[in-house]
């Protein structure tokens, strides 16, 4: 378990890679939606996320309303 949450690039069973994002507490938030034949192109795709997530707002359609936490 780690204390932040972090993102963990693999090689799938195919020959690709892919991306997990982690919470700190080890549950799973997000996975690569397609898997990448080259390791870089899935590491750039991961440090895109990683710089157009730091800050990223919370929008829904017209049902959605913000709950307190």
């Amino acid at each position: 378990m780690h204390s932040i949450p972090y993102f963990y690039i693999y090689l799938c069973k195919n020959g690709e890679w892919r991306w997990r994002f982690m919470a700190s507490d080890g549950g799973l938030i997000a996975v690569s939606p397609k898997g990448y034949k080259e390791l870089a192109k899935c590491e750039s795709k991961v440090h895109m996320l990683m710089a157009e997530t730091a800050g990223a707002v919370t929008i829904g359609d017209t049902h959605y309303s913000p709950l307190s936490l």
